[in-house]
């Protein structure tokens, strides 16, 4: 059966937390930019991430889980870890490196996933690696909002990295194999 994107499906409960995530990021990036503004920031920051739960929770619970959501969603987690990543590294010492790396390898997904659907009509869902590496990246992220401890957010960093690679591999392994399938 043809997988298809229905616009309408926007107006869904689900779909529409997903879209408030982005437009809250301008906030959590104000606030994270301020002096002093450390629980502000913290508390916009716990939104973005509890949106993040509510909408998965909601589209199964409602029935509402659609193609464009199954869109929607992990554009919406890449441009949102992007904006945090981003600000973090201005103003938290964030590793650029790690950010280089994040969003490069988010983009290489993004175009991936554009070319299963243009040339198979499947929209992919997330698989337990991608939702850990979302998982470790909100943990290290609150971190570094939070700055408890320098060690701390090390050893959270390497875990994240580490589950990162894992995440990145079954991703592009699975691009490939849908690459070769669809070449045959």
């Amino acid at each position: 059966m043809l997988n298809t994107i229905r616009l309408k499906d926007i107006w869904l409960i689900p779909n529409l937390v997903t879209i408030s995530r982005v437009l809250l990021l301008p906030f959590f990036i104000y606030f994270c930019f301020q002096e002093n503004r450390t629980l502000e920031t913290i508390i916009i920051y716990l939104i973005l991430m509890f949106s993040d739960v509510l909408d998965g929770f909601l589209s199964r619970r409602l029935h509402q889980v659609t193609n464009l959501g199954k869109l929607l969603d992990p554009l919406s987690d890449k441009i949102v870890i992007a904006g945090i990543a981003i600000s973090l590294v201005w103003t938290k010492g964030f590793p650029i490196a790690y950010l280089i790396v994040l969003v490069l390898r988010d983009f290489i997904l993004i175009i991936g996933a554009i070319f299963i659907y243009s040339s198979k009509h499947i929209v992919g869902q997330a698989n337990f690696w991608g939702k850990m590496t979302t998982f470790s990246l909100s943990i290290l992220f609150f971190l570094y909002i939070w700055s408890p401890s320098v060690i701390l957010n090390y050893i959270v960093l390497i875990i994240s990295i580490i589950i990162f690679t894992i995440s990145s591999y079954v991703y592009f392994k699975g691009f490939y194999i849908n690459y070769k399938e669809t070449n045959n």
